[in-house]
């Protein structure tokens, strides 16, 4: 695969992946709070173990496989003889070069 581009409606792994990011920080803040409550961990560690889940995240994004990869429609160039496509109408009102049109 020559270039990779994220797509949301893709059932690839590393596709479905890209989409952990939101949920994986979610859970983590939930049970940093939970601790919190218990007197487990403090607010100090907090930092510290959001960046270890965005490293875990970004990781497994950028190992997971690309087996069964589609593009999003908009990579692909569109085919200029399919049907139904008609081609932008040209103005005729158009002002000659050199005059200016005020009105």
């Amino acid at each position: 695969m020559d270039n990779y581009y994220r797509n949301r409606f893709c059932p690839c792994t590393r596709c479905r992946m890209n989409c952990m990011m939101g949920p994986a920080m979610m859970v983590t803040i939930g049970v940093m709070f939970l601790l919190n409550n218990f007197g487990i961990a403090r607010g100090g560690t907090f930092v510290a173990v959001i960046l270890i889940v965005i490293g875990g995240i970004k990781l497994l994004q950028t190992g997971a496989s690309t087996e069964g990869h589609r593009q999003p429609t908009y990579f692909y160039p569109a085919d200029p003889n399919a049907p139904g496509v008609t081609p932008p109408p040209t103005t005729q009102n158009q002002a000659p070069t050199g005059q200016v049109n005020n009105g």
